[in-house]
């Protein structure tokens, strides 16, 4: 047996295949997913560069990067994802041309009033940030995006359990409202499908000397320096360390 033939049964003998042809069609589509990793995120930079779209302060590129690449493990057709928290729109257009070739949806909640005790709540009395979110997902062609302006807690009842494939959480950091998404949000997801969200730097049980700093202050949206303290508890609490974060982002992922 040449090493063509060993690599074609080594891959058919997966534990999971029981149709060679559907398996053949899976890496077809591994393969494209992994193309689109390399090049949709760069060319969504370009296009907000381009156009000088304000919203690339929302979200790093590293961390852009790293939720697309959490869309990629759970994409499929005709998937529903759920955002919460969208600002000017940075974490959408990321979920939305994601799934965009697969007929997926983003349904994206916030109120657009900001949180407070941060910079956003103090913007938002000046900013009409609604607009712009909206203005920045029209220049972007992102037609599959729909916002729902309303609180967490209200979109929370709109949407029946196990609907969504996808949430993502990016709202209010602090502990206690971080526990209420989760608790929220946790039953919307289907089964199988995955819960993630933003800003946390590292596993509760990672920082050591730093755990009486975090459960003092995790009512705070940052410690500066160090971590969002209420994101960083909150996942330790409902998930211990069962959950992954992408290497080299804070963006964190769980499925369920």
């Amino acid at each position: 047996m040449n090493i063509f033939d060993k690599t074609v049964v080594s891959l058919l003998s997966v534990s999971f295949v029981k149709n060679p042809i559907e398996y053949g069609w899976h890496m077809y589509h591994i393969a494209q997913l992994n193309e689109a990793r390399n090049h949709s995120m760069n060319a969504t930079y370009r296009e907000i560069k381009k156009q000088k779209l304000d919203m690339t302060s929302d979200f790093s590129f590293r961390d852009a990067k790293a939720l697309e690449q959490v869309c990629q493990i759970g994409l499929k057709k005709n998937m529903i994802v759920i955002e919460i928290g969208s600002w000017k729109g940075m974490s959408t257009s990321v979920l939305a041309k994601a799934i965009v070739d697969w007929n997926g949806k983003v349904y994206a909640v916030d109120h657009w009033k900001g949180n407070d005790g941060v910079t956003h709540h103090m913007q938002a009395q000046t900013d009409d940030i609604l607009s712009i979110f909206r203005l920045n997902m029209k220049n972007l062609n992102l037609d599959n995006v729909f916002p729902m302006v309303m609180s967490s807690f209200d979109a929370s009842m709109v949407f029946k359990d196990e609907v969504a494939d996808l949430i993502f959480i990016d709202a209010d950091h602090r502990y206690t409202n971080i526990m209420a998404d989760l608790k929220m949000w946790l039953p919307k997801i289907k089964k199988g499908g995955i819960i993630s969200g933003h800003d946390c730097e590292d596993k509760y049980t990672n920082f050591g000397t730093y755990h009486k700093l975090i459960d003092e202050h995790c009512e705070e949206d940052v410690i500066v320096g160090i971590c969002h303290a209420g994101i960083v508890k909150a996942l330790y609490d409902n998930f211990g360390n069962d959950f992954d974060i992408i290497p080299d982002s804070s963006v964190w992922w769980k499925r369920c």
